[in-house]
């Protein structure tokens, strides 16, 4: 490989820049006064950061990296990391939200839903979410107040599944933050993933099936428009998911987020268990729609691989790495074995 060509992610944090405005709330953004050093803002604060020793700041390719030829011309940071910067494609009075590098996504207004917000009606039906935030429906699956009552965690990134049936879930994360916003303010950062939107199946491409809306936890209506506009625009599809694809997603949003927590469709796949190896931090699955279904092992195993933990209605289960190739677990009422590749039922 050319040393042109390597690049390194590794970078240091060295500082809060009260002098630097941050262009938008989340992002990475060029130091004008010198090459080899950047800002990092997370929630309109600005952290001024060096590349390690040899590299330089590449805006383009948002890292560190080795340079053998002249500097690229900076561009305007807005241009390159805001998608909402060189205008609204958000029809029907939709308002665009930036979403990572160069991405956005729309909240649409009243009757109107699509990823742009081009399509009449109120898209699909969300009648249970509404009636388990709203207090009326309290029959529905207890497993995300539950496992998030047991654990002490902090500055946390909720990855939340929003295809299909799991709206009690979803509904739950939104209902225990609004509970205890006042007491912890635990929950940071969101990410609502839907598959895809309304892509057919045949164009879900594994690392940009899209489908994800994210949002900082600083306003919470704010964060349930976001959640409505994933479900609405949810359109069904095949049954595996883009699990790690939004998880990808959120750490690059929330850096500094310590605890992930993933909340999961127990009945559905990850198509893209292959990106898992990117996951740079621990996962902790949260399973939803267990009921009297075994976990799914492959859950199990985006937990293992990422040196996480899993977290069913009644259980938590840590060290899963501790567990030896050819040894067994048991979790709930199933039994699983550790292979050279992963668990599996037994």
């Amino acid at each position: 490989m050319l040393l042109s060509s390597l690049f390194i992610i590794f970078i240091v944090a060295v500082s809060t820049h009260a002098t630097f405005i941050c262009p938008r709330p989340n992002g990475f953004f060029s130091d004008a006064s010198s090459s080899k050093k950047f800002y990092h803002c997370f929630n309109s604060i600005s952290y001024h950061k060096s590349c390690p020793s040899g590299l330089s700041w590449s805006q383009t390719q948002q890292r560190c990296v080795f340079i053998s030829s002249p500097i690229e011309p900076v561009k305007p940071v807005e241009e390159i990391l805001n998608g909402c910067s060189k205008g609204n494609p958000c029809e029907n009075g939709g308002s665009c939200e930036p979403s990572g590098n160069d991405d956005l996504f729309c909240l649409c207004t009243e009757n109107y839903y699509g990823s742009r917000c081009e399509h009449v009606g109120e898209g699909a039906d969300l009648s249970v979410l509404e009636s388990i935030i709203s207090g009326n429906n309290n029959n529905y699956e207890h497993v995300v107040e539950n496992v998030l009552s047991r654990n002490n965690w902090t500055d946390i990134l909720a990855v939340v599944d929003v295809t299909g049936s799991m709206q009690p879930c979803a509904a739950a994360v939104y209902k225990w933050m609004k509970l205890s916003q006042d007491k912890t303010k635990n929950i940071r950062y969101y990410v609502f993933f839907n598959d895809g939107d309304d892509k057919l199946n045949s164009a879900k491409k594994i690392g940009s099936t899209g489908g994800i809306y994210s949002m900082a936890a600083n306003n919470l209506n704010k964060v349930l428009a976001t959640m409505q506009s994933a479900m609405k625009n949810g359109n069904g599809g095949d049954i595996p998911e883009n699990d790690i694809e939004a998880i990808l997603h959120g750490i690059e949003m929330c850096p500094t987020c310590t605890d992930i927590i993933h909340i999961a469709d127990n009945k559905a796949t990850p198509r893209d268990l292959n990106l898992l190896n990117r996951v740079t931090k621990p996962i902790k699955v949260l399973t939803c729609q267990v009921d009297v279904a075994d976990v799914n092992p492959q859950l199990l195993n985006v937990a293992d691989k990422t040196n996480g933990s899993l977290h069913t209605l009644d259980e938590d289960v840590f060290n899963l790495s501790a567990i030896p190739v050819g040894e067994k677990i048991t979790i709930g009422r199933r039994t699983y074995r550790r292979t050279s590749s992963g668990f599996v039922v037994v």
